[in-house]
């Protein structure tokens, strides 16, 4: 991925690029918030990219899915696979015991707030994907070698508790997701363990 020609869909203003730190291409509607100069932005959408065939190596899709209507999913995995050469990367919330967990994380919000919180407002109004669906849409395309799941991750129990303290009214229990949580990524990810919110589809192409 070092020296790959890399697309993400639905990046925003910053996308993967605090991770990558190298320059890639975002194609998204919104670009609201201040640039960088890692991303060149392109305003448009998943299910009609403004690219030629094959145009980048690589395609992510890091949770993006779940804020796209279900009508609208085919198309843009199919547009991926399009414009990607190597590989479509897929990331995010996968899954029914996922979607319980929003739903309920969105009740004890609007206990808590008075409100649902912003988070789980197009994830409730679309649902979450099945990785099963997807693949299935991935495998009826011709340029499409092999799809496999490759990662597991964010243990539903520690989510639970983590998010409460993301929803918490309290400026400490926010804090602490916000800043706190990176001292503990390496623990978290030793609790990759099943059910788990995340997972993360490679797509191999031909």
């Amino acid at each position: 991925m070092e020296n790959s020609k890399i697309l993400e869909i639905g990046s925003g203003s910053y996308g993967i690029t605090p991770y990558l730190k190298k320059p890639i291409t975002g194609v998204d509607f919104d670009f609201s918030e201040p640039e960088t100069p890692l991303l060149r932005q392109v305003k448009g959408t998943g299910d009609k990219l403004p690219f030629k065939n094959n145009e980048f190596e690589i395609c992510i899709l890091s949770d993006v899915l779940e804020h796209i209507p279900e009508n609208k999913r085919e198309k843009t995995l199919e547009e991926a696979v399009r414009v990607a050469s190597k590989m479509v990367i897929i990331s995010g919330p996968f899954g029914k015991e996922a979607a319980q967990q929003d739903k309920y994380l969105a009740h004890y919000s609007f206990k808590k707030l008075g409100s649902m919180h912003y988070f789980f407002i197009e994830h409730l109004k679309y649902g979450l994907p099945e990785t099963k669906e997807v693949e299935r849409i991935l495998k009826k395309n011709k340029k499409v070698k092999d799809t496999k799941i490759v990662g597991r991750y964010f243990n539903l129990r520690v989510r639970k508790w983590l998010m409460k303290r993301f929803i918490s009214r309290t400026k400490l229990g926010y804090y602490f997701y916000l800043k706190g949580l990176m001292l503990i990524v390496p623990m978290l990810r030793g609790m990759n363990s099943d059910p788990c919110y995340r997972r993360l589809i490679e797509v191999e192409l031909k």
